[in-house]
């Protein structure tokens, strides 16, 4: 038996994603060294809160930043689907991640953090796991180390459900266990084929209403089945009791996939049987999983709250007024509180410190803002053709602490005098990025998209014009018009509104401050 170590990003929450391993298809040979009744040890990166799955974009919470789960190889590898293995990569087919190899439901009531992880594996303090194996996501471990890790998650389950430590081992202080340790009241539901007899269900959980689970489902689908529900229970851990369904009806399961070759009412027989034969997962009122949907989360704490004017003043004016202290500046706001987006930036002319807010998420996000304007000879367009000519992004990236924490922005502005609406062609690159996942390809061809938002009859020292779709149906006109565009690049990190503000904003300033040296230097050039 040989073990594994390798990477995944935090998964969505309104797609189920099994914990199988993920190779690109150039790795396809290294899936033959992997085999049944291996153990693997999952560590989950940060992320950046969203997903591109089968050509939608889901949420996904914060990761973890640590070895959240451990399971067994349990079959040869599979084929995913396209766009499912394209997750986030473009262009080279050759970098879709569509390689799987099943594992068994295992277990993540662990936790190891971080610095426990690579100093385990031999790595650097300030190793974030960028571009892991080289590229590849995953590599072979020793025994020892192996054990070593499966040592202390297995202590922190028991610190996690109130146990008593193995003697000889210290546990993870509590102040090292991440904050994003899900709570895991919820469902377990099955749903059946809709309208049709067939022998297949699928089994999974959920912290939301299992109708509301099942159109998300239904409207995510890359059209195998329309699902309706059959049954559910409300437990105190849909996680755990998940994992003991999927564990006990696994030689029913179909590969990579949460369907099960049995038909819905046989499952919940299943279900009901599995889960009268334990006694720690309790039945519970939907009022209780309720109760936690309304929870503030760690990173987004006011996330879909709803605010008046009055709420929002008293809420972020010590955060504004923080951001002023620090830098010394009479702040300048821009949007309008209560609307999706509102901050302040500092107020130069060009390369600019700026702090927002989203009303409706909650996510406060500080970073380095540089617009499409003119200011001094376009210092937007200085920055673009040098970094085409000379790309410095990967010594900048070398020298930030968390390079998974940091994202990357570069968006496409359309202009509608001093308006700016929202179009459906926003990003360029076609998405954000974090300083730990990008690579020279997909950088390269995000500036060259974005060379083209500016005019090139004036040396690119000019908005260009553009066919752009708007998102929001104008009463008069046409949706998809040519408007002048230009390219907005803003870096960012968020901010977390927990413990001393101040303290907050001066700590993410210095861990930001290399990124605004980079900019600022190369735009001036």
């Amino acid at each position: 038996m040989a073990n594994w170590f390798t990477v995944h990003g935090p998964h969505p929450i309104e797609y189920e994603l099994a914990w199988d391993i993920y190779l690109q298809n150039r790795y396809q040979k290294l899936a033959n060294d992997i085999n049944i009744n291996d153990r693997v040890f999952f560590y989950e990166l940060k992320g950046s809160g969203t997903l591109d799955i089968n050509q939608q974009t889901y949420e996904t919470t914060i990761g973890g930043m640590g070895l959240v789960h451990i399971g067994k190889v349990t079959g040869n590898s599979y084929q995913r689907s396209l766009y499912e293995g394209k997750s986030g990569t473009f262009g080279d087919e050759e970098k879709y991640w569509s390689v799987g190899i099943p594992t068994d439901a295992g277990d993540s009531t662990g936790f190891v953090t971080r610095d426990k992880v690579v100093s385990i594996l031999g790595y650097k303090h300030n190793y974030y796991f960028k571009g892991f194996a080289s590229g590849a996501g995953i590599k072979q471990i020793d025994e020892a180390q192996a054990n070593e890790l499966q040592s202390l998650f297995d202590q922190s389950s028991l610190q996690l459900k109130g146990g008593t430590p193995k003697p000889g081992n210290p546990l993870p202080s509590p102040s090292a266990m991440p904050e994003i340790l899900e709570k895991t009241r919820g469902y377990v539901y099955i749903l059946e084929v809709k309208d049709i007899d067939l022998r297949v269900c699928k089994i999974g959980r959920t912290t939301h209403d299992p109708h509301q689970r099942c159109n998300a489902i239904n409207k995510s689908s890359t059209g195998d089945f329309i699902w309706s529900v059959a049954h559910y229970i409300a437990v105190d851990n849909c996680k755990k009791l998940e994992s003991l369904v999927h564990s006990k009806l696994l030689p029913m399961r179909q590969k990579g996939r949460e369907f099960f070759n049995i038909n819905a009412d046989d499952a919940y027989a299943a279900l009901t049987s599995i889960f009268d034969s334990q006694t720690e997962i309790k039945k519970i009122n939907a009022e209780e999983i309720l109760a936690i949907q309304e929870e503030p989360s760690p990173i987004n704490i006011k996330a879909r709250r709803k605010h008046n004017l009055k709420q929002i003043d008293s809420e972020y004016a010590e955060l504004f007024q923080s951001f002023e202290s620090l830098l010394k500046v009479k702040g300048r706001p821009f949007g309008q509180l209560n609307r999706p987006n509102f901050g302040m930036s500092d107020g130069n002319e060009g390369v600019q410190w700026n702090l927002s807010v989203s009303a409706d998420s909650g996510v406060i996000r500080l970073g380095v803002n540089l617009e499409g304007m003119e200011y001094s000879n376009w210092p937007i367009s200085k920055f673009i053709l040098s970094e085409i000519g000379s790309p410095k992004i990967e010594e900048v990236a070398a020298v930030l602490n968390d390079p998974n924490d940091i994202y990357i922005r570069f968006a496409r502005d359309a202009w509608q005098a001093a308006a700016r609406p929202n179009i459906v062609e926003k990003y360029l690159g076609g998405r954000e990025f974090s300083f730990a996942e990008i690579n020279s390809d997909q950088w390269s061809n995000t500036l060259k998209e974005a060379l083209g938002c500016l005019n090139e009859e004036k040396n690119y020292r000019g908005r260009a014009n553009q066919t752009v779709t708007l998102v929001n149906k104008p009463k008069k006109g046409e949706q998809v018009r040519v408007m002048n565009v230009s390219p907005h690049l803003n870096i960012w990190s968020p901010l977390s509104l927990n413990g001393n503000i101040q303290e907050n904003i001066e700590l993410k300033l210095a861990e930001l401050q290399p990124v605004y040296d980079w900019v600022k230097r190369v735009s001036q050039a």
